[in-house]
């Protein structure tokens, strides 16, 4: 993998990228029209990274309705500590991409992404010495915040396992929309769990589409925590003119 990840991380085990499902799509043509495709759900190649991480500052940062309300991506120091999360979890090597298949059989273009990543003990300290080295306060009060917010349903107690797969961003590019590729990438984590021996995961969904999605795929909600109720200490809000009434950290057992 490119890169290097933190002392006793977790990480991929070295191999040739796992393929986990290759599935029938389509493809919004300029004109209108839709070409059929197939879509390789799968680990992503180093030579992608980049291409990822562009992806990510594309759409997540601009439809996410957190992001959205802080203006992520007009500020640079936060940006730029989103890009350091996300390219920590394409280190850790089990980020999935949705890559349309080309005539040849080769990957083409960047369909999805899935942020993911694996959380132990080891992980959690890693993620606090990554945060630590923000340049943005305010990222760094919101990673604490999201931190407590995920105290409130231990996944580890819950499923009585040592360790999950959690996820910090699901973007689906417009061409690929309406054929619930962003359901298909939640529901291949059962065989993520399956190949690498990790029995839980976790995710917080920040709309209602996606929270449906999430049931549809078998998450269960563990917390719901509006946003209204998120303030700074002068009693602003957190989120100013947030779109959506709250976020709900889902949880799923991966059998």
């Amino acid at each position: 993998m490119s890169g290097q990840a933190t002392k006793l991380d977790w990480l991929r085990p070295p191999g040739p990228l796992n393929i986990w499902k290759v599935i029938d799509g389509y493809e919004m043509l300029y004109d209108g029209t839709c070409s059929p495709i197939k879509i390789s759900l799968q680990e992503i190649p180093p030579d992608r990274h980049d291409e990822v991480i562009e992806h990510m500052c594309t759409y997540f940062m601009n439809e996410d309705p957190a992001c959205k309300s802080l203006k992520t991506k007009d500020d640079p120091q936060r940006k730029s500590d989103m890009i350091a999360l996300w390219r920590h979890c394409l280190n850790q090597g089990l980020v999935v991409g949705a890559f349309t298949i080309d005539y040849f059989g080769r990957l083409s273009r960047l369909a999805a992404v899935n942020m993911l990543l694996v959380l132990t003990d080891y992980s959690e300290l890693n993620l606090v010495d990554i945060v630590q080295k923000f340049s943005s306060p305010l990222a760094i009060r919101l990673f604490k915040m999201y931190y407590e917010i995920s105290l409130k349903a231990d996944v580890c107690k819950i499923y009585g396992v040592d360790k999950f797969i959690y996820s910090v961003g699901l973007s689906v590019a417009p061409p690929y929309r309406g054929q619930k590729l962003s359901q298909r990438l939640l529901e291949v984590r059962t065989d993520i769990g399956r190949y690498y021996g990790i029995k839980a995961t976790a995710s917080t969904f920040t709309t209602s589409v996606s929270q449906a999605l999430a049931e549809q795929a078998g998450f269960k909600v563990a917390h719901i925590q509006y946003y209204a109720n998120l303030v700074h200490k002068d009693g602003s809000p957190v989120y100013p003119n947030i779109e959506t009434p709250d976020m709900r950290l889902m949880i799923k057992k991966l059998e």
